[in-house]
């Protein structure tokens, strides 16, 4: 459409401007929830709360002392080994969350990122995106009528571009659907070492049960340290009254006679006094045992209600989780099938105006809604990086800085950066500190890639070969 002599105006985009509520075909569905991405920063941290717990728990007595701080002189009963066994079963859960399942729900939310960004470009390096490049063989289909090559040439890219990201949604829904089965695996357990989350959940709660019962509130042990105390009351009272009667018989003893009065005290002194100071440290080594007994009772059985309270939750969030995948794993099922629909659109309707600006329209909002959630899937990935300490990384950081300057590497092992480098290293320039263990690098010949959203180099050396991230989010 010509606008003036000068200016042209695309028929799509003057029609994007009157119908703005499409229904976004070909965009992400409902990966974001709200504002927020399909699992919020705040469901993770908690989750990778309870799962650093896990893997903190106590298998073993001196273990059960360190964690609840106990001094060797407090003896603790046998039956509280009745924690060791299902302890060690929630830290090997702990243990198959970190190492199967956590990297499949990173390496889930960059399939997100990457293909976000691989469809609708990233503004920040200027790229173009796929349903830019499938917005412009559209146009040449259309207003390249007399050119057959042109037409066929670009029909041809067309398809084929459909084909790449057809083929990647597919590799993505199954993705998501081992993500399903991996958490179900986790919460109901399989038929190998996996007890399952469910499991555990019964028998911490058997095991909290009778520990209560036991050593809880309303425990036998308990009851006789409420009694004693109670006891302890009494007999203070007993014991003033008597200092009381005592001063008495001594007053009326002196006012028989000044010796009278001292051998009725010496007499006195040796037996009422004595026998109520002798209750007095009785008592109070019965106190001071029994302050221990609390001390860990408290600590011990303070420490089972919390952990089982950590498991209920983590079922919870578990079982939400895979509804979060199942959905997912239908996103991208929906995606695939809409752009092989797309791929199969006739000529005739490709080449009909109507639904080409259709088209048109409905690949750029799915642009921009794409965007939006690449975005969202790197912020959640970046932050569950952030989360992982450097100690679970399966490779060692020999250099980190801001912007890997020579003043962490001589000029000799910038040019040439296997210098004094051994297999499995490598060198990192970022502001996040840590990675995750399934953090995935390619080869790139130049040794170095910028993230689109900082300086952001990796050089990995292994087996005589350089690797870094150039395919991570920018393909």
């Amino acid at each position: 459409m010509i606008i003036d002599s000068k200016t042209t105006l695309p028929r799509h985009s003057l029609i994007h401007t009157i119908k703005l509520n499409s229904n976004k075909k070909y965009g992400p569905g409902d990966m974001t929830n709200g504002n927020q991405f399909i699992i919020s920063k705040q469901e993770w941290a908690t989750i990778g709360a309870y799962i650093q717990t896990g893997l903190g728990l106590p298998v073993n007595e001196q273990q059960l002392r360190t964690h609840v701080n106990l001094s060797q002189d407090i003896s603790i009963p046998s039956d509280f080994s009745q924690l060791y066994d299902v302890y060690c079963s929630d830290k090997t859960s702990a243990e198959w969350w970190n190492k199967n399942l956590y990297p499949l729900i990173i390496k889930s939310a960059n399939d997100i990122a990457s293909y976000g960004f691989k469809v609708a470009g990233d503004p920040s390096i200027k790229k173009d995106g796929y349903f830019k490049k499938l917005q412009d063989e559209l146009d040449n289909i259309v207003d390249n009528n007399s050119d057959d090559d042109a037409i066929a040439k670009a029909i041809k890219d067309f398809k084929a571009r459909c084909g790449i990201l057809i083929k990647e949604a597919k590799q993505y829904e199954e993705a998501a659907k081992n993500i399903v089965t991996s958490l179900d695996q986790f919460l109901h357990g399989d038929q190998k070492k996996l007890e399952g989350v469910i499991n555990i959940q019964k028998r911490l709660k058997e095991v909290q049960t009778a520990l209560n019962q036991a050593h809880g509130e309303s425990s036998p042990a308990h009851k006789e340290l409420l009694e004693k105390v109670k006891n302890l009351k009494t007999t203070l009272e007993r014991t003033i009254k008597a200092e009381q009667d005592l001063e008495k018989k001594v007053e009326y003893s002196f006012l028989l006679g000044p010796l009278l009065g001292f051998v009725v005290y010496e007499i006195l002194e040796n037996t009422a006094v004595q026998h109520i100071k002798n209750q007095i440290d009785e008592i109070k080594k019965q106190l001071d045992s029994a302050q221990h007994d609390l001390d860990r009772d408290v600590k011990i059985i303070g420490m089972l209600n919390s952990i089982n309270t950590d498991i209920d939750n983590l079922y919870s969030q578990g079982q939400e989780a895979i509804k979060v995948f199942q959905k997912l794993q239908g996103i991208w099922a929906t995606i695939g099938a809409q752009i092989e629909n797309l791929r199969t659109t006739s000529l005739q309707e490709v080449q009909d105006s109507d639904d080409a600006d259709e088209i048109q329209i409905e690949l750029e909002d799915a642009s921009d809604a794409w965007l939006v959630v690449a975005q969202e899937a790197r912020d959640f990935t970046l932050n569950a990086y952030s989360t992982n300490s450097r100690q679970n990384l399966p490779i060692n950081v020999i250099s980190d800085s801001c912007n890997c300057s020579t003043t962490n590497m001589t000029s000799n092992q910038y040019s040439n950066p296997t210098t004094n480098m051994t297999s499995n290293q490598y060198m990192i320039s970022h502001e996040y500190t840590s990675l995750p263990n399934n953090f995935m690098l390619s080869r790139n010949s130049n040794l170095e890639y910028k993230c689109p959203e900082s300086n952001f180099m990796i050089y990995w050396y292994n087996n005589s070969d350089w690797y870094n991230n150039s395919d991570w989010y920018n393909n």
